[in-house]
This record gives structure tokens, C-alpha cells and sequence, in this order.
């Protein structure tokens, strides 16, 4: 795959599915593109002009072609070469194929050097002898000695010394083999790299070579070689305590000197006990290929390893995944429920009621239900009718930053296109006790706008307006902005009409919410110091931090003194020191989700004894 022109060509080939035929070009190939004179072309292609003895005929096609060296630099792709004629014949480049379209399926690197050796060539091999080594690959951490068997395999009759070499070995280090030559009778030696804590980390790439009088084989083996296990990494993003991610939010972090590859792991605790999501990086960043769950708060952090052993994983971050609109905006917390009904026990203060020869069908159902047992239904009719499904009063506070409604709803409803409906739904609000209503408009409806506008030429009391046909819509909880009718009384209507022919299963309603949603407090510290500690003894200090809703503590710089735990519910410092010292600074952070996180560094003094005094007593 060196790239390079041959100065002579021979191909190998079964013409017509006839026996195997040899066909040489006694002048040099040119680079060019397929089909093309020009070179060096687009550089896809190996351009045998005109063969000198012998030709190619279909059937040939995927042939090998053979340089002066006697290796394969191409395979063969169409032409127009025959017996009859002196045309060109086209090979598929091995130097292009190489890295091909850049991924495992149309690239040969994958599969012809897997251990990324970056050799160019390999001979094959020769009949006197073969050479193999095992394993072809090691990890190995300094100062250990790789070893390999060496394995030299002769033919019979063939009793000549083999010697062996190698090159490509780490600088400084000394390969050393157990038998050289490797004498008739005797069937392997061991290759030794020595010295490998003078050599610098990375991927090699050996040759083993072995020569006999007669015959020369070589054969190759890679070393990954480390001298320390790898540093830490520094999270970058998403950055500590921020909230309102994206539900699949890309992880990005600095390199760790000497890591081979990252384990990300995003857990719903600061322990890391429970892992949401787990992944091996080898690179810098990272996309989870599944949704996060919203509103929860995750803690991530990356963990490397190498040939000697594992590295200090990360300082964890905390972050939160988008929110639902039906959850609060930014920097606020769910304050109050102001209203809910399931469905489970009946249908308190619920009223209903129908026009059209159907009536009214709203009732009490367990055939669809989103949760529990029961949910509220309406059949859509084959004739025109108007059913109406009354919620009871529902006071709104005036005081809230939000206020949203929500319900699940399952429809099947008849429609009229994408974007039209013959049958529809409707959402209606009245701020009077029932004496007028008026629609809820689609700016309003966060998560489930109406899917158009309902026909007007068909009977249908909805006609003109805009409504909900799912024909059908799987089971959606549907949010609506409610905030616009804070400091009032408020009742809902769910309303279904129907024109004058064809019927569907018709509108579920289940799990009715308003919610309202207050300010959130970002935390910040009481300042407290921090009191030493004796070797050995219990020790407890707490800190704390005022904000709303409760912070949750993690050390996020710096590592406590071993025997001491953080518990990150509390803040609470404790256990028992093992070692003494000034250890510092450390940072702890506490996060809830609003705003900023607040942070705190300090240093803790563990102390050997405690002092003890002494009163001197002085008699005169």
C-alpha cells in the first residue's frame, strides 16, 4: 500500500471460470481514475495500459494484481481488455482502499492491521519455515518485561540456524531472546523487552525478523507501554449544578495523560450507586444514544484506566435534564397542587350533557385508561351531536409564577386530513360559573396544539373552529398556560363534536392537574470554621447552606482526609481520621437546582494528640 507506480505488473486470474492464467505487463502501471487516461486522475485506480503476454476476460474481475515485488497492490475492477484487442484494464487501488470511506465497513485498514501497527507491506511466507509469535500483543506497565514466544516452525529437511532480530522496540529498552539462532531441533525462543522504565509511554509496533542461510520470514507484534497510571480528568460540560439540559446533553471532558479510554457514568446519586447511564469513551465527549429522565438531578463524573491500573476518577458534577413543560420554568419548584382528579373514585362536582340524537355517551370507563383503573369517555358519533363534559369549580391562585393544567387524553376521532377534521375535540374555560365559555386557543397548549380546523360543510356545531382529531392519538398529556386567568374561579369543558355520518371510538380523559409553581432560592453557606480533628477520634462538622429547595452536598475539589465521609444529604463531615495533616484546600459544593450552586473552600487539620495541659505547682 505504499502508493507507489509498479515497474512491472502480473495477474493471477481465472478467465471465464477457466483454469488459472497468468498475464504480465512488462512496463509500469500509472495511477488514474476509473475508466480515465489521464493521470494521476481522482488516484481510485491502477491503469495497466496494455498487456504484454496474455489478457483478462470476464471472469477476471476481482483478481489480484502483483507488483515487482511480488505483492498485491490491486484488485481488479472492469476494463476493456481482451484477446481480441490492446485496451486497458482498471484495479481498484489497495493504497485508496486502505482508509476507503473513513468506517469499519468500507475501509481495509480495519481488518488487514487491527492493531494499527501501520505497517506498509508483509511478504509472504516462505516454504522453509514459518514464524509466529504469541501473543502478537501486550499491555504492559513499566517496569515490568514483555515477554513473547517466538515460534519458528521448519519444514522437513530444512536444518539450517535460524537468527532472529527485532526492531521498533521502545528507545532504551533491551530486547533480549532466550535462543538465537534457533538451532535444528528446537522450535521457539523467547523475546524479552527489557529496560522498559527507561523507555517513554505509547503504541509500538515490532518486527520480528528471522534469516536463515537460504530464507528470510518476518512477523509482527505491538507493545502498549504506560509508566503511570493516568491522571485525572477535569469535567468541562455540562458544568456543575446547571439545570434545564437536554435530555440526551453531550459530556465533554479534558485529557487524562496516559488514558487509554473513559468510562462516563451518570448515576441519580452522588455515591454512584445507582448508574442511570454508562458508557466507554475513547475520545473527549460523548452522547448518550437514550433519553434521561426529566426533572431528576444526575451526577456524572468519568472514570480512566490504563496497563497500571486505574486513575482518580473525576470530581462528580450534578446537573438536571430539560424539563417537561408541564413541570415549572427555570429556577422555580412544583409549589402547590391545586387540583386532581383521577377518576378513581367517581367523578365528584363532574357534570355532563349531549345534544343530537346520540345524547350524551360521557361516562365512567375502564376499556382505556392511562393510569389506575378508570377514565372519563365520550363516543364520536355518526350523527351530529354536541357533548359536553363540566369540571367542577377551580380556584386559581394570583400569586403563582405558573400555573399550568394538564391531562392525559387518548383520541379517536374522525378526521379529514393531516390538518383538517370532519369530527373534533375541544378544550373550552369559563370564568362565570358556566354562563359563557370560551375556547382555549392554540398558544396555550404546550405539548398538544389542535390538529386543525373543523369542516364546515358537514352539521358539525364545531364547524370553523379549531380541534383535536386524532384518528387515532396514542395516549399524550397535554399541558395548557393557564397563568392568564390567576386570582379566579375557573371551570373546564371538554367538548365533542360530530357531523352526520361516520363514528369512531371517540375521546378518553384521564388524570386532570393544576399546578402551580414558586420561586426557588438559590443556596449560599452559613459561614462556620472548620475545627481540627485528633487521629483516631470521632469528628463531626456539618455545613449547611440556606436556599430553597434543600441543597444537596458534594466534595468537588480536593479529597477529605482518609476515615472522613461526606454525606451529601445533610453536609455532615464525619468518622474517624487514619492519617494526620493539613489537607487542603478542599471545595464543597452545594447545588439544588437553582440558579448558581454555591461553593466553600477549606482545609481540615487532623491532629496527632490532643494538647493536654498541665497546671505547674510551685511551693515556696
Amino acid at each position: 500500500r505504499s502508493g507507489v507506480d509498479a515497474t512491472l505488473a502480473v495477474a493471477i486470474h481465472h478467465p471465464n471460470a477457466e483454469e488459472k492464467r497468468i498475464t504480465f505487463e512488462n512496463n509500469p502501471t500509472t495511477t488514474s481514475s476509473y475508466f480515465g487516461t489521464v493521470t494521476p486522475g481522482d488516484g481510485t485506480h491502477i491503469r495497466v495500459i496494455d498487456w504484454d503476454l496474455g489478457t483478462t476476460e470476464p471472469g477476471s474481475s476481482g483478481s489480484p494484481l502483483f507488483d515487482q515485488n511480488s505483492r498485491i497492490i490491486g484488485q481488479l475492477h472492469g476494463g476493456g481488455a481482451a484477446c481480441s484487442n490492446d485496451l486497458s484494464d482498471y484495479y481498484g487501488r489497495i493504497f485508496t482502499s486502505w482508509t476507503g470511506g473513513g468506517t469499519d465497513a468500507t475501509r481495509l485498514s480495519n481488518w488487514l492491521d487491527p492493531l494499527g501497527s501501520g505497517t506498509s507491506q508483509i511478504d509472504g511466507k516462505n516454504q522453509l519455515f514459518d514464524l509466529s509469535a504469541s501473543p502478537t500483543a501486550l499491555t504492559i506497565c513499566a517496569p515490568n518485561a514483555p515477554t513473547y514466544t517466538i515460534n519458528a516452525v521448519r519444514e522437513p529437511g530444512f536444518i539450517e540456524a535460524i537468527t532472529l532480530a527485532v526492531s521498533g522496540n521502545p528507545a532504551g529498552t533491551i530486547p533480549s531472546f532466550s535462543v538465537n539462532p534457533i538451532p535444528n531441533g528446537t522450535t521457539a525462543s523467547i523475546l524479552t523487552i527489557g529496560n522498559t522504565a527507561a523507555a517513554a509511554p505509547g503504541n509500538y509496533a515490532m518486527t520480528i525478523s528471522a534469516a536463515s542461510t537460504t530464507a528470510n520470514v518476518n512477523t509482527q507484534i505491538n507493545l502498549k507501554l504506560f509508566t503511570a497510571v493516568p491522571s485525572q480528568p477535569t469535567l468541562t460540560v455540562p458544568i456543575n449544578g446547571i439545570i434545564q439540559q437536554p435530555l440526551r446533553p453531550t459530556f465533554s471532558w479534558t485529557a487524562a495523560t496516559q488514558a487509554v479510554s473513559y468510562t462516563l457514568e451518570v448515576a441519580t446519586d452522588p455515591g454512584f450507586t445507582s448508574i442511570a447511564y454508562s458508557a466507554l469513551v475513547a475520545g473527549l465527549n460523548h452522547t448518550p444514544n437514550s433519553d434521561l429522565t426529566p426533572d431528576v438531578r444526575y451526577f456524572w463524573r468519568v472514570r480512566v484506566t490504563n496497563g497500571c491500573g486505574a486513575g482518580m476518577p473525576s470530581a462528580p458534577s450534578s446537573f438536571m435534564a430539560t424539563r417537561f413543560p408541564c413541570n415549572c420554568p427555570p429556577n422555580t419548584i412544583v409549589g402547590e397542587t391545586i387540583y386532581n382528579e383521577s377518576f378513581e373514585s367517581g367523578a365528584a362536582g363532574w357534570m355532563s350533557g349531549g345534544a343530537g340524537a346520540i345524547g350524551n355517551t360521557w361516562a365512567i370507563t375502564s376499556t382505556r385508561r392511562f393510569g389506575g383503573a378508570s377514565s372519563f369517555q365520550a363516543t364520536d358519533s355518526p350523527t351530529v351531536s354536541d357533548q359536553r363534559l363540566i369540571s367542577p369549580l377551580i380556584v386559581l391562585p394570583s400569586n403563582a409564577i405558573s400555573l399550568t393544567l394538564q391531562f392525559q387524553n387518548y383520541q379517536s376521532i374522525e378526521k379529514e386530513s393531516a390538518n383538517s377534521c370532519f369530527d373534533a375535540g375541544i378544550l373550552e374555560i369559563s370564568t362565570n360559573g358556566g354562563q359563557s365559555w370560551t375556547q382555549v386557543d392554540n398558544a396555550k397548549l404546550l405539548t398538544d396544539p389542535y390538529n386543525g380546523a373543523v369542516e364546515t360543510n358537514a352539521n358539525n356545531p364545531l364547524g370553523g373552529q379549531q380541534g383535536w382529531c386524532g384518528d387515532p392519538q396514542d395516549w399524550l398529556n397535554s399541558v395548557v398556560d393557564v397563568k392568564a386567568y390567576g386570582g379566579q374561579t375557573i371551570q373546564l369543558r371538554f367538548r365533542l363534536g360530530s357531523d352526520n355520518s361516520v363514528g369512531k371510538e371517540g375521546w378518553y380523559i384521564d388524570d386532570v392537574l393544576v399546578q402551580k409553581c414558586v420561586a426557588g432560592i438559590a443556596p449560599a453557606f452559613v459561614s462556620r470554621a472548620v475545627p481540627s480533628g485528633f487521629l483516631g477520634q470521632p469528628y463531626i462538622h456539618t455545613f449547611s447552606a440556606t436556599g430553597f429547595p434543600a441543597a444537596v452536598y458534594l466534595i468537588t475539589a480536593g479529597t477529605l482526609p482518609p476515615g472522613l465521609t461526606l454525606s451529601p444529604a445533610t453536609g455532615a463531615v464525619s468518622g474517624k481520621p487514619t492519617i494526620s495533616g493539613v489537607f487542603g484546600p478542599i471545595t464543597i459544593t452545594a447545588a439544588n437546582g437553582i440558579v448558581a450552586p454555591a461553593t466553600q473552600t477549606f482545609t481540615i487539620t487532623i491532629k496527632s494528640t490532643r494538647d493536654i495541659f498541665i497546671p505547674l505547682v510551685v511551693r515556696l
